[in-house]
């Protein structure tokens, strides 16, 4: 190893204790690392490579390069082929070559993972390519045989172990982190460093596949076959296909190929019947796992490459259309390169309905790929070349293919869909932006709850940052207001509200809540508490609660405001309050008055994390105001102005409410925090002009 101390951009990572894991150019390791990069258009050259053994190494890593500002990048297998995805010029790379082991654990039948557990009867929903790296793939969704089955491979992680910027080694799974679990399923680097993933593993043993290669000439036949195949996905989830008409070297003209996986094993389902009766040149299609195919199926490393991604409906016509546009490519190429030593693909995979279908039933992610109305095709544009001259020539030759084909693609109904997989685009694509407004909130949301520094999206510029995706266009803020409840709502009760708690009749102090004493007069809800005898509570009184939910939303906000005639004696305890529709907290109490002469205000975070305020009631028989005002404070929490006839009194905030269902509960109860005995006569509650505006 040498000397590091001459290094600028080690100097932190020195004095943090990790002199011995970092790569200096002169050492040979370090050659061969950067070697090793799939793609020669990745291969640019850091100023030194460091490799922690263990997430504490990669925690220390991350704070000493935090700490002294130094740039880095983040590797896994180093498959992304653009350059900046995974290295970094004149910076420090991380390198996770040493996370790369597979553990079973039969009990909980999950893996901890590298690609596969075949000695044990099981797989994971792992890369087609034995040469794909772990974290990329399942970071940028991942496209796996299983997906007909079981979804993406995301859709089958169990739970992540993430080092964040500010060193924190932290568990995202359905129960810790559930926020940041989700957006990691698609949603790339842009929150921390994974160093950990658990996987579902599935059953599976022997496998029916491998490659075949045909004659041009079964072009039509084969685009044939392949729409069949795409359409027929749901009646065989265990078969798969991918189609690739390639010119490559060996073969001096476009052949056909194909990638066939049965991962249930059956030799020759119906699903490829089409594909079976076309005339073969070469066959490797055996009884084998998935292992062994995946390694069988690697597109050759060493290439200058030029990769662009589309997904449209699965239309023949279109697909013809990216065939044709493809053989004037070929020729193009031939004409620039005579030798003809260069490897174009025109990779058509299926892409159902059903995969958006998978993903939902496994808990979702954020590639909104569910929103998909059509079967459609995962299309892939590639050409690799031998040196950046060639590279330089194909690539506004690739990107002017994928344009074209979209462009055909808008001529027929809903032939372009949204979706960009991630894994395939290229640097100028927005792979982020295509999963849907609402899921480019989240990622932003999560992005600035667990990086607030923005560590991840400028100190770890590499790949496709959240930050870089455009909010979609909104009108000012005042212009947005929606009237959710209008003022006159109580006009027509029923319309707008359920009666009693959401929940039920009862809910802490005295009183059940019972409909018939809740009425309306001249469009001013009275609720009644009366005392009762021979019951179980005490007292009958009336509720109400809205029948939408209210959610914060990134950028939005609330106002929720009515008027009030409330009684303040010693065990009466009116409220105007927003509950969590689901879970508990959040819970922003509007106005509650609590039997002393003074009305609340509270935003509670935690049963131990309350904010409150109680205030002077003046003239409780009297009308008075009550406005609260919800905004939107970081993307994350939620700030909350309380207003008194028009008065603002505090403000309080609610942390982490972005986002979270709100339910408006209108309520008489007595005793209970109010205190005790309440009122031996029946006694009420008056509310009119209640009015709920949206911002969001």
């Amino acid at each position: 190893m040498a000397a590091q101390l001459d290094i600028p951009q080690a100097q932190g990572l020195i004095a943090a204790g990790l002199e011995s894991r970092i790569l200096s150019p002169t050492d040979a390791e370090f050659k061969a690392r950067q070697d090793s990069y799939w793609s020669n258009s990745a291969k640019i050259n850091p100023a030194c490579i460091v490799q922690p053994h263990s997430p504490e190494e990669v925690a220390t890593a991350v704070k000493a390069l935090v700490a002294a500002g130094q740039k880095f990048a983040v590797r896994s297998g180093g498959h992304t082929n653009w350059a900046g995805s995974n290295n970094i010029q004149d910076g420090v790379t991380i390198d996770l070559v040493h996370f790369n082991k597979t553990t079973y654990d039969a009990a909980t039948e999950t893996a901890r993972l590298d690609l596969a557990v075949d000695g044990y009867g099981r797989a994971v929903a792992g890369g087609r390519e034995g040469n794909v790296g772990v974290a990329g793939l399942l970071l940028g969704g991942g496209n796996a045989f299983f997906t007909a089955r079981q979804g993406f491979s995301c859709d089958n992680v169990v739970s992540y172990q993430v080092v964040l910027a500010n060193g924190d080694i932290i568990t995202a799974d359905k129960d810790n982190n559930s926020d940041l679990f989700l957006v990691l399923k698609g949603g790339s680097s842009n929150f921390g460093i994974v160093t950990e993933f658990t996987m579902k593993a599935i059953p599976c043993d022997k496998v029916w596949g491998g490659m075949t290669f045909f004659p041009k000439q079964v072009i039509p036949g084969a685009i044939e076959a392949l729409s069949a195949f795409a359409d027929n996905v749901p009646n065989d989830t265990d078969s798969n296909l991918v189609t690739i008409f390639t010119h490559m070297p060996d073969f001096k003209d476009v052949v056909v190929g194909t990638l066939y996986a049965n991962i249930a094993g059956v030799e020759k389902p119906p699903a490829y019947e089409k594909w079976l009766a076309l005339p073969e040149i070469l066959n490797t299609v055996k009884m084998t796992t998935i292992s062994e195919m995946a390694f069988e199926y690697n597109i050759p490393a060493n290439y200058y490459d030029t990769w662009f991604t589309a997904c449209f409906k699965n239309d023949i016509r279109i697909i013809t259309k990216a065939s044709e546009l493809h053989d004037q490519l070929v020729q193009e190429l031939k004409d620039f390169i005579p030798d003809g030593n260069f490897i174009t693909q025109c990779l058509f995979q299926p892409l159902p309905t059903l995969f958006g279908q998978r993903c939902v039933e496994a808990g979702g992610n954020v590639m909104g790929v569910e929103r998909q109305k059509d079967n459609g095709i995962l299309f892939l544009a590639v050409v690799m070349a031998n040196t950046p001259e060639q590279e330089a020539f194909a690539r506004p030759k690739v990107q002017a293919w994928i344009k074209q084909v979209r462009e055909f693609a808008a001529t027929i109904d809903g032939g372009n869909l949204e979706w960009t997989y991630l894994n395939y685009a290229d640097k100028s694509q927005d792979p982020l932006g295509s999963y849907g407004v609402e899921n480019v909130k989240k990622m932003k949301n999560a992005a600035v709850k667990y990086d607030p520094q923005e560590v991840f999206q400028k100190l770890c510029p590499g790949g496709f940052k959240i930050s870089d995706v455009k909010d979609a266009l909104q009108p000012p803020f005042e212009a947005r207001a929606v009237t959710d409840i209008p003022a006159d709502s109580f006009s027509s009760l029923e319309t707008y509200w359920n009666y009693l708690y959401p929940w039920g009749p009862t809910h802490n102090g005295g009183a059940r809540m019972d409909q018939e004493h809740v009425s309306v007069t001249d469009g001013v809800l009275t609720l009644t508490a009366e005392p009762v005898t021979g019951q179980d509570h005490p007292y009958l009184s009336g509720a109400i609660h809205a029948k939408s939910t209210f959610t914060v939303t990134a950028g939005g906000g609330y106002d929720v405001k009515a008027e009030f005639v409330a009684p303040v004696d010693r065990g009466t305890w009116p409220a105007f309050w927003l509950n969590a529709a689901s879970g508990w907290p959040p819970e922003i109490d509007v106005a509650e008055w609590k039997g002393s002469g003074k009305i609340s205000f509270n935003t509670f975070n935690t049963s131990d994390e309350v904010t409150a305020l109680d205030v002077d009631y003046p003239e409780p028989t009297e009308w008075h105001s009550v406005r609260a005002e919800l905004r939107d404070e970081n993307g994350v929490d939620v700030r909350v102005k309380f207003f008194l006839d028009d008065r603002e009194v505090t403000t309080q905030y609610g942390r982490e409410y972005i986002g979270k269902g709100l339910r408006l509960i209108i309520n008489y109860q007595t005793e209970g925090s109010s205190g005790s005995p309440g009122p031996t006569t029946p006694t009420t509650f008056q509310i009119r002009n209640v009015e709920v505006i949206s911002y969001n």
